[in-house]
């Protein structure tokens, strides 16, 4: 998928539904939307991120579109609130 302008399109990260010390995350915690994911293209006119890079974004930003199986966004750039390092 090409992504135009000053959009990404990231691909959501699921969070799993037992912590690998065995504390069961909550339904209602499953059912918000989730606010991070990886970067899996940019547009061009995208001049602070980079593909592969981790970001957090607005819960409310971004278009869902069908990506393979995975569920992705159409971000635009000024939606993006953190990159992680």
């Amino acid at each position: 998928m090409k992504v135009l302008g000053n959009r990404l399109l990231v691909e959501v990260r699921k969070y799993e539904t037992q912590t690998e010390s065995g504390i069961i995350i909550p339904e209602i915690a499953k059912k918000e939307r989730r606010t991070q994911g990886t970067v899996l293209a940019i547009g061009s006119d995208v001049t602070e991120v980079e593909v592969g890079q981790i970001v957090h974004f607005s819960p409310m930003a971004g278009t869902s579109v069908s990506s393979n199986s995975a569920e992705c966004l159409v971000l635009k750039e000024e939606d993006i609130l953190a990159v992680a390092i």
